[in-house]
């Protein structure tokens, strides 16, 4: 699988838009709860001493990028450079107007933010006032208790029927009457109405206190003096949710606040949102018709988030997304562009990050070609795999780890014979290198012998220790300005070392006082990094004798040191030679083919089935998929019906998608672009592909369709079959 999506785990909208009376601006407003997100400029519906009015609306979202890191870690997905992260939102239509010809600027959010609980998208009338929610000015909100109080005055006090009304955060009423006597047994309580104000408070409070009162919901305290009654809601939470009620009493006599402050607020630096605005970590989308959907490459922006604050980069705390600056201040409208939210109940439709990238498996043991003077060169390699099974599962050869291993093509009817066959670089090994847990890759060229091998044999041994070569100063005297040391890498470049001033940089070496000298001038030329060989060998001196190894193991003789020297006997050398390697890891064979050259634009035709495809799928599996493809007019004759099996044609560049049935909506399309997420892997068994059936919604049926690139016309050409099958949980 080579696409894997990360839902949005947060997203809001903020706005310093006018409520419905163009009065009040709605900035204290919180949406994220709200199924979708808004973007917008209003300009005019109001004016003011300072003119017409302007009206914003902007989008918060955020992305569970610990879980990337996560997949990172486990592989899931590759490392940085081979993987591009997409933001994709989808368009919601709505009733309202709706903005054309407008940009979206997308940059990181500098600061931390919640996403709240309101849903109000037309009136405004979720206000953040409880604990949590962002909105225009204010990013996080605190939880406090709301308060109220009730005040006694000293001059004259309330009388027996007096009622003070209070409901707690909960919605709970108590009507508390005052009577001649405190009843704590009756429902709600009665107080005390005594000669003493003191006496009253005290007599209330236990009221409230008591199993017939709010019993815990209120906590009840007073002042020194005994006058003033604080009233706290046991609850963090909403305040101004009830209002105290004071019925007979007169203002003379008590007052009362209604329960209010029950939250705070953490601005942000600027209204609006907080946002990072280095030219990297801006980003625009166009929308010339204004439904379109939003798909942005945001890679950038993702691996910087993964390296973090404590790599020098910012932490994560989501998108924000917005009209531009010139937008936003142009004196025109914008109205409206809405995408879907996280909580929407279209399961294609939430915003996501999609991770993309190639993890096409490209081995030619069955689809392997002789070289041709008819191809170019890159075209005339073919790539090779080895897979370390081990008990079912995938192990790295112990001793190869994630190093190089090499290989060797033999002849052979049943097993291998002879000596190593000439490869492409007139070498009788390849090195391979590493793919992934238990995977190794070589790719290999040979040209065809007359008449061509029907069966190779490709022999994958251990590389155990560098070819070396000596170079030894015989006489630096009779050493000249010029004269050269040629040495040739393993992977068939070479490199001079010339005989001049000091230089490392530009691998100029310098004769010196003494053979040991001058060796040692050599030795440190052939080892610098910056040198014009770099990192391809090392080198040691021993007195006048230089010994140079390959960086990388594995190949016995692969060049001749090369010597220019315009004295007489002023050095003298030997040729690379080491240790082929003594373990063979595994022989596999292959049926190499003859390309075949058209004076026209062959135009192909195949028949597709998939042979392991089941009729109903569980969104836990990771389901492999293969493929048997023919040649739609393939007319076998009477022999090779008989003795042969259909041949399973291997398709270079194919690309699946997958569709609902219900609707025919892309849920997975072509990835046929520079990501080539959908491209289909090939072995000697033909194309598969790997499907990760959790991008899928369970409940519905899907079909699978292909498209093959036809090199003749440059084009791709969708296959006419439909594979399907139904997902469920």
């Amino acid at each position: 699988m080579a696409i894997r999506r990360y839902v949005a785990d947060a997203d809001n909208t903020i706005t310093n838009a006018f409520e419905s009376d163009l009065t009040t601006r709605g900035t204290g407003s919180n949406m994220g709860a709200a199924d979708s997100l808004e973007v917008f400029s209003l300009y005019g519906q109001t004016s003011a001493s300072s003119g017409l009015t302007s009206e914003l609306s902007r989008i918060l979202i955020k992305f569970p990028v610990n879980n990337i890191i996560v997949d990172r870690a486990a592989s899931t997905i590759p490392a940085s450079g081979s993987v591009s992260f997409y933001l994709k939102m989808y368009n919601a239509e709505h009733p309202f107007t709706l903005a054309r010809d407008f940009k979206l600027l997308v940059s990181p959010v500098s600061s931390s933010w919640e996403e709240g609980h309101g849903l109000d998208m037309e009136e405004y009338k979720d206000i953040t006032y409880d604990s949590t929610g962002s909105n225009w000015p204010s990013r996080v909100g605190t939880a406090v208790a709301a308060t109220a109080t009730v005040t006694w005055y000293a001059g004259d006090r309330p009388e027996a029927g007096d009622t003070i009304t209070i409901i707690d955060a909960a919605g709970v009423s108590k009507a508390y009457i005052a009577a001649a006597s405190q009843d704590l047994t009756s429902d709600p309580p009665k107080w005390h109405a005594s000669n003493t104000t003191t006496t009253q408070v005290d007599s209330l409070q236990s009221c409230i206190e008591s199993a017939q009162g709010h019993n815990g919901s209120i906590i009840v305290s007073q002042d020194a003096t005994g006058l003033i009654m604080t009233l706290t809601s046991s609850t963090t939470g909403t305040p101004g949710n009830t209002t105290i009620t004071v019925a007979g009493a007169t203002s003379g006599q008590i007052s009362a606040t209604n329960f209010s402050s029950g939250s705070s607020y953490t601005p942000w630096a600027t209204a609006g949102g907080d946002y990072l605005t280095a030219q990297r970590n801006l980003l625009t989308a166009s929308f010339p018709s204004g439904w379109e959907d939003l798909e942005l490459d945001i890679s950038t922006i993702v691996e910087d988030w993964i390296i973090g604050s404590s790599g020098g980069k910012y932490e994560n705390y989501g998108l924000g997304i917005r009209l531009t600056s010139s937008q936003e201040t142009s004196g025109q409208s914008y109205y409206t562009k809405k995408f879907f939210a996280r909580s929407t109940e279209f399961f294609f439709k939430r915003p996501v990050i999609e991770a993309r990238w190639d993890s096409r498996t490209k081995d030619d043991r069955g689809n392997f070609y002789y070289s041709s003077s008819l191809a170019p060169g890159p075209e005339n390699l073919n790539t090779l795999y080895f897979y370390n099974y081990v008990r079912g599962r995938l192990v790295n050869v112990p001793s190869v780890g994630a190093g190089r291993i090499l290989v060797s093509l033999y002849s052979g009817s049943s097993s291998p014979a002879g000596s190593k066959l000439t490869l492409y670089n007139s070498k009788t090994n390849i090195t391979g290198g590493y793919v992934s847990t238990g995977i190794y890759s070589a790719s290999v060229g040979i040209t065809a012998s007359s008449p061509p091998l029907t069966k190779l044999f490709d022999v994958w041994h251990s590389a155990s220790s560098p070819a070396t070569a000596t170079i030894t100063i015989t006489d630096y005297t009779e050493l000249n300005t010029g004269d050269k040391v040629n040495l040739i890498a393993t992977d068939g470049t070479d490199y001079d070392f010339t005989n001049g001033d000091q230089s490392s940089v530009n691998g100029t070496w310098e004769s010196a006082t003494s053979n040991t000298a001058t060796a040692t001038n050599l030795m440190n030329v052939i080892n610098t990094t910056s040198g014009p060989a770099g990192t391809r060998f090392t080198a040691t001196s021993d007195g006048a004798v230089v010994t140079a190894a390959q960086a990388y193991a594995g190949v016995s003789g692969n060049t001749t040191v090369t010597l220019t020297d315009g004295g007489t006997a002023g050095m003298s050398k030997t040729n690379f030679a080491g240790d082929l390697g003594s373990t063979e890891y595994v022989t596999s064979s292959l049926a190499p083919l003859t390309l075949t050259a058209y004076n026209h634009a062959p135009t192909f035709e195949y028949v597709t089935a998939i042979t392991n495809l089941k009729s109903e799928y569980s969104r836990q599996e990771d389901a492999r998929l293969r493929l048997f493809v023919r040649e739609k007019d393939w007319n076998p004759n009477i022999y090779s019906v008989a003795t042969s099996t259909v041949p399973n044609k291997t398709i270079v560049s194919a690309s699946y998608k997958v569709a609902r049935m219900t609707d025919d909506l892309d849920v997975i399309t072509y990835g046929t672009g520079s990501d080539k997420y959908t491209y289909l892997s090939y072995d000697i068994s033909g194309n598969y592909f790997d499907l990760d059936v959790n991008l899928l919604e369970a409940g519905y049926a899907y079909g699978v369709r292909f498209s093959y690139y036809n090199h003749s016309i440059k084009s791709w050409v969708e296959q006419p079959e439909t594979f399907k099958f139904r997902v469920e949980e």
